[in-house]
């Protein structure tokens, strides 16, 4: 912190902010090492917020009968016996927790027929025996990573294809990273000037020279972090004819972690059951034209004119950043 700093403290119930109308804040006082703390005369108000939060992993009436169970019953299941009868249960219903190619070709199997349900998973013949020939012979070898900077996923990708690649970090996250970093520089105006540095790639030189301490912490961050030997692949013109982000992925990987998975990790045969009995089966009622106010698929991007307007007016603030013509790097057609 330094000289006429505030910093604001929210409320955090299980993980997650809620909005409590109790509020506080520290101010350190220019020229000295004291700060004042400002609290609000407001009470804290999270019981109800917890309840909405806790039932976002546990249903009412789930909860009701765990706690049911626990009051009543003279014998108290241990945690490891309730997860051996979980374990037990679903090896009986959904089959074992791995599996071998030969299953999988089983699962393709039982799903092999046009069903009279329209919404149960249906698995075209010509479809997934091309795929388990491919999977066989094909030596399939991607030479792009367009991911988060995890070193776990490009740790993954190196030991599973053991073939050369380029790694691009994804645009989305690097930015939010470095915006969740740039709020502790007070002066907006100076903050917006960096942020524009970062994305038009000019020398972040420029932002170490400025005479103000919070430029100096987030100028060390920014060089420590994102201009390393690992983590330097985010910048656009990296990898031309590539993806920046991998948003597309993210969201529909979060609808299956928020929708089915509840961030759990599945083993496969786990994953097939539950995207057979569960996820595909609501996504295609939901999509049905007899459904109650049904999801209708997009071909083509709504863009409204308001997104015009600031594609434009961007546009005419960055006319000096220099784009690529496709003949730059693709040779004469």
């Amino acid at each position: 912190m330094t000289g006429d700093d505030k910093r604001y403290y929210d409320c955090y119930t299980m993980g997650k902010k809620v909005k409590c109308p109790f509020k506080m804040y520290l101010f350190l006082h220019p020229d000295t090492q004291y700060c004042t703390v400002f609290m609000s005369d407001d009470k804290h108000s999270h019981e109800k917020q917890e309840d909405e939060i806790d039932c976002e992993h546990l249903s009412k009436t789930v909860r009701n009968e765990i706690i049911r169970i626990f009051e009543n019953e003279t014998h108290q299941a241990t945690s490891i016996q309730i997860y051996n009868l979980i374990q037990r249960y679903k090896k009986s219903n959904y089959g074992p927790a791995n599996m071998t190619l030969n299953q999988l070709i089983d699962y393709c199997n039982a799903h092999i027929n046009l069903p009279d349900n329209l919404d149960e998973v249906f698995i075209p013949k010509t479809y997934f025996e091309a795929s388990i020939t491919e999977a066989k012979e094909f030596d399939f070898c991607p030479n792009k990573l367009v991911a988060d900077a995890a070193p776990a996923i490009t740790n993954g990708f190196t030991k599973v294809f053991n073939h050369p690649f380029s790694r691009v970090i994804c645009w989305a996250h690097v930015i939010r990273n470095i915006d969740s970093n740039l709020i502790t520089i007070n002066d907006e105006p100076m903050r917006k000037s960096i942020r524009n540095q970062i994305i038009r790639s000019i020398s972040n030189n420029k932002i170490g020279k400025k005479n103000n301490e919070s430029v100096k912490v987030f100028s060390k961050y920014f060089n420590d972090v994102w201009l390393s030997d690992s983590n330097d692949a985010w910048y656009e013109s990296y990898s031309l004819r590539t993806p920046s982000t991998n948003n597309a992925l993210e969201s529909t990987n979060r609808i299956i972690k928020d929708e089915a998975t509840f961030r759990k990790r599945l083993s496969v045969s786990d994953f097939l059951n539950m995207v057979s009995t569960k996820l595909l089966k609501r996504w295609s009622k939901e999509r049905s034209v007899n459904y109650t106010d049904p999801i209708h698929f997009k071909f083509a991007a709504d863009i409204n004119l308001r997104t015009w307007t600031k594609a434009w007016h961007w546009q005419c603030e960055h006319c000096d950043i220099n784009i690529p013509k496709k003949t730059d790097h693709l040779g004469s057609t």
